[in-house]
């Protein structure tokens, strides 16, 4: 039994939103992936003023 939830419909709509100017995604700083535990620990202070992001 499958009890993921199916967020493909409003994945899509965020896509769209995104490419079409309607939600505006405010990223603070891209960390490479090997960097993700330094990223969590700047989340965790709660002092983002935007997304952080995990290269891969």
């Amino acid at each position: 039994m499958d009890y993921g939830a199916n967020v493909r419909k409003q994945l899509l709509e965020l896509i769209a939103g995104i490419a079409a100017g309607w939600i505006h995604l405010e990223i603070e700083r891209v960390y490479p992936f090997e960097h993700a535990a330094e990223a969590l620990a700047r989340v965790q202070t709660r002092h983002v003023r935007g997304k952080l992001v995990l290269s891969v």
